[in-house]
């Protein structure tokens, strides 16, 4: 009698099938999680972006903000040291995609301290300066040395900061009492100079709306005598709270 071959049996056919369904499951499972992770990660890449041009008070301590591609958490923690961290917790897209769901952080955020003078050492250039007496010499620390103008009326002092910063008093120290006039203005190119809005002066001090600029000039308008100089020209940075622009820490990404 011939044995019964039992390769095409009822049981293998059952267990190869099975095998069959267990792999293509798990192949499909791999691509979705693949195309999840995908979109996942181009989310955070969006709100990364989105996160960058966002600025944030340091006196916050949490708030929800939405950034058009979910809704997260806020918060600020002050390191010490004049450095702050921003932690931003939620999900991509929403509370929904719980695979999605991630922090982002910006550790070691370089912050100006509210109150402080950001002219001191900047770069300064002026419509004319005499002898020694350079624009430099104006934002130098130094009470002793001076920025002197050689003409009068319309004479000015511009710093540049660099990058933009926030700011909304400028002051400064005399030497002779000679101007009796002038003006604040602002720029981000060096080129469009505009007055500061909302200007308030009184003597040497001048008040305006918060700004955002990279340049800032004081314009002397009238004088009681020639060559006007200033010993300091200070910028304070905005007095209601410090401020920092996300983007200039390390980013971290946890999931």
């Amino acid at each position: 009698m011939r044995a019964r071959d039992r390769t095409d049996s009822p049981d293998r056919r059952r267990g190869g099938a099975a095998l069959l369904l267990t792999f293509l499951l798990m192949l499909g499972l791999s691509g979705l999680a693949l195309a999840v992770g995908v979109f996942a990660h181009n989310s955070v890449v969006s709100s990364r972006v989105q996160l960058e041009g966002y600025q944030v008070p340091v006196r916050w301590r949490a708030s929800d903000v939405s950034f058009g591609a979910g809704t997260y958490t806020v918060t600020t923690t002050d390191n010490g040291g004049g450095t702050y961290t921003i932690t931003s917790s939620g999900y991509a897209p929403d509370a929904t995609n719980t695979v999605a769901r991630r922090r982002i952080r910006e550790k070691s955020i370089p912050v100006t301290a509210s109150g402080s003078n950001i002219a001191l050492n900047t770069t300064a250039t002026a419509s004319s300066y005499s002898g020694q007496n350079t624009p430099a010499k104006a934002v130098d620390g130094d009470a002793d040395t001076r920025w002197r103008c050689t003409t009068g009326n319309g004479c000015w002092l511009a710093l540049d900061f660099g990058t933009n910063k926030v700011f909304t008093q400028t002051d400064y120290d005399e030497q002779g009492n000679k101007i009796t006039g002038y003006t604040i203005e602002v720029s981000r190119d060096a080129t469009t100079w505009e007055a500061a809005r909302g200007l308030s002066i009184n003597g040497d001090v001048a008040d305006f709306d918060k700004v955002t600029a990279r340049y800032v000039r004081i314009r002397i308008t009238s004088v009681s005598d020639i060559e006007p100089a200033l010993n300091e020209f200070k910028v304070y940075a905005v007095t209601s709270g410090s401020s920092m622009t996300l983007g200039d820490g390390t980013v971290v990404i946890d999931w």
